[in-house]
């Protein structure tokens, strides 16, 4: 079993804005780790398997992680009332 970190609750947006710059700072350190042709992996075999039970390399798991946090921000901002859709 994974080891998650412990939730934590902020009560303000600045606390928030603070966590997210040093969530994008991490990803950023890890990708200086990878070489451009460790990107895309076309053998399954060599692929992670996620814990919904598909297959992804490195650049689809990253795209799949894009995609999900600005499906976030749209909700939130649907929730706010800043989009009109």
């Amino acid at each position: 079993m994974e080891n998650f970190p412990e939730r934590i609750y902020h009560s303000n947006i600045d606390e928030h804005i603070q966590d997210l710059n040093k969530i994008f700072e991490f990803t950023e350190s890890v990708f200086q780790n990878i070489e451009d042709s460790e990107l895309e992996e076309p053998d399954d075999l060599k692929k992670m398997k996620v814990s919904w039970n598909q297959t992804y390399d490195i650049e689809q798991l990253m795209e799949h992680a894009i995609v999900h946090i600005l499906r976030h921000r749209r909700q939130i901002e649907r929730f706010k009332g800043l989009r009109a859709n």
